[in-house]
């Protein structure tokens, strides 16, 4: 059967259109919420475990000034292969996370010095404002943060 060069185009659009189709069917969502380098590495290390992961873009579009999201899906009978990539992924994240809050509360993030302080929260604005966040404040170049 001879098929003409502008039907090749509609025929591989179907066969995706199928493809993600039938995956969504049968699929569940593994993660949400990740940014694009988490979910890159995600995705390369369930390939690496021989599960075929679809990633998505998630949440509010960019010109809402919302960062875009991922999330990743994959088929139920990839569970099992891709339940134990995910928990070190998450433990992965986890720590990374934890480390970086560690750093930030032993040293300012923009000059480096180990002299800063919990800035008190003294008018209500400030103690309604940032109910729950701890603000931190560098003695030596008067940086603020918040975690």
């Amino acid at each position: 059967m001879y098929i003409k060069p502008g039907k090749t185009l509609i025929l591989k659009a179907a066969s995706r259109f199928l493809n993600y189709f039938s995956l969504t069917m049968s699929s569940i969502l593994l993660t949400e919420y990740l940014d694009e380098s988490e979910s890159k590495d995600l995705a390369e290390k369930l390939r690496a475990a021989g599960v075929t992961p679809m990633v998505k873009r998630h949440g509010l579009p960019r010109f809402f000034g919302a960062e875009i999201n991922f999330k990743i899906i994959i088929d139920q009978t990839d569970m099992e292969k891709a339940g134990p990539v995910f928990r070190q992924f998450q433990d992965d994240q986890n720590k990374a996370r934890d480390d970086r809050k560690q750093l930030q509360t032993t040293q300012c993030p923009w000059c480096s010095s180990t002299n800063i302080c919990k800035r008190d929260k003294t008018s209500i604005w400030e103690k309604f404002r940032f109910y729950g966040v701890d603000s931190w404040r560098c003695k030596e170049c008067g940086g603020g943060w918040y975690l």
